[in-house]
């Protein structure tokens, strides 16, 4: 088993015969106002939609499922900037999804 540390190690080798992804559920509670944001901040993310429920009359909570190596680098971010800063997120690991026999091409210099 390779444990990767560095992204760009992932890269070196020539195949890999596994890979074990962690997804999370993520619960988004934000003003009505910003579903369709956020909608589309989650799809660039490759969310899985779970469910939708208002808690007031102009306040919904949105549920997905996010692969967590996304939701790490930028998406809090994101989420703040699409949302005016009024977005809360919360989350939890609820699944690692293994990819098996996965073959990895490297380019060098565009070939």
């Amino acid at each position: 088993m390779l444990f990767v540390k560095k992204y760009v190690k992932f890269f070196y080798r020539a195949e890999i015969s596994k890979v074990r992804e962690s997804f999370i559920n993520a619960s988004i509670i934000v003003p009505d106002r910003y579903m369709g944001n956020v909608m589309q901040v989650c799809h660039e993310f490759r969310e899985v939609s779970k469910n939708y429920q208002y808690l007031t009359s102009n306040r919904m909570e949105m549920k997905f499922e996010l692969p967590l190596a996304e939701v790490v680098y930028e998406f809090y971010d994101r989420l703040k900037s699409v949302t005016q800063g009024y977005g809360s997120f919360d989350y939890e690991i609820c699944r690692i999804h293994l990819y098996c026999n996965i073959p990895v091409q490297r380019l060098q210099y565009g070939r």
